[in-house]
């Protein structure tokens, strides 16, 4: 309907048909109805504009914030958009994690479970639900390709986290995992902020069996657990040379994830360490190799890249991360 036309003086025609006067005159109609149903109109677009998926995104409570984040990494949205990721950013149950090259990001869920993720990574975040007076809390997550490292939040000790992997399922009541997932998938584990290891256990899908326990005792520091498929037994391996350095990559950014968390939250000062946002010279992150090309094809991987106020690292750990 043109509004704007029956507004600016559209006459409409009258006729007489009396006995003796069949002429057709024309009247201008009242503006009222029609300012009246144009503003309903207007107004009925503006409500399906906000009814559409950026309005459902933002009506949905957040589980999470990125803290941690060198390069480029997105979300692909529950609702089929992709936004692009930056320290600050919010993530929502059902969100897909996507790294490029280059890249680590760490982030930290309302639980204080922390993620922190190494270049050419993807993480399905299937579900999650946490109160801290409720007794329903619960996790689900992908690990789909790449690094993962992770500490463990109040859900794992006091309710139920569940990660996926291709080939086996992890049981996790309180650990500092370490996986990396490919054509062979690997697992293997991590000291915590107070020194202690934990461990946790390899279920086989389908038959929910424990197929493998990974603690200091099975893999200590140099060992990891590969697997190739679900059917496959874990088998015991060394850990690769480069691998050492890609661990403490990761590690020292989930520490700086949750560093810039305290410091958002009032928990206590953030504690800087390696070089500041948008300083030229940084070394590689975890899990790229010499010579990676910037992400998508772009050519502004280091002036566009985005780092918290504690940065993930002095670029030297990393600097062979690359060889897995």
């Amino acid at each position: 309907m043109d509004c704007v036309g029956r507004l600016k003086g559209h006459w409409s025609p009258v006729t007489r048909n009396s006995r003796h006067d069949r002429s057709v005159s024309y009247r201008k109609p009242s503006p009222g109805p029609l300012l009246l149903l144009c503003a309903v109109l207007l107004l009925s677009g503006f409500a399906t504009l906000l009814s559409g998926p950026a309005s459902a995104q933002t009506r949905a409570s957040a589980i999470g914030k990125v803290e941690t984040l060198k390069g480029r990494a997105f979300a692909f949205r529950a609702s089929n958009r992709r936004d692009r990721l930056e320290v600050g950013s919010e993530v929502y149950s059902g969100d897909t994690i996507q790294t490029g090259r280059r890249t680590t990001i760490g982030i930290v869920f309302v639980d204080r479970t922390v993620f922190s993720m190494s270049a050419n990574a993807t993480l399905a975040i299937n579900d999650l639900v946490y109160d801290a007076n409720g007794s329903s809390n619960r996790m689900a997550v992908d690990l789909v390709e790449g690094s993962f490292a992770f500490l463990t939040g109040a859900i794992a000790k006091s309710g139920s986290m569940n990660v996926e992997t291709s080939v086996a399922q992890l049981g996790i009541r309180g650990t500092q995992p370490w996986v990396t997932v490919g054509p062979a998938t690997s697992f293997t584990i991590m000291s915590e902020r107070d020194g202690t290891t934990g461990e946790y256990v390899l279920v086989r899908k389908g038959t929910q069996t424990v197929i493998a326990t990974v603690n200091r005792d099975t893999v200590g520091t140099t060992r990891k657990y590969v697997m190739t498929g679900p059917a496959d037994t874990p088998r015991l391996v060394e850990k690769s040379p480069g691998e050492p350095a890609l661990e403490r990559a990761l590690k020292r950014n989930i520490e700086d994830a949750l560093q810039s968390s305290d410091s958002r939250s009032g928990r206590g000062p953030a504690r800087g360490r390696g070089r500041a946002p948008g300083r030229e010279g940084r070394g590689r992150g975890p899990g790229e190799a010499p010579g990676d090309g910037p992400d998508d094809g772009d050519s502004d991987d280091d002036s566009d890249s985005e780092s918290s106020g504690q940065g993930n690292g002095d670029g030297g750990d990393s600097g062979g991360a690359g060889d897995r």
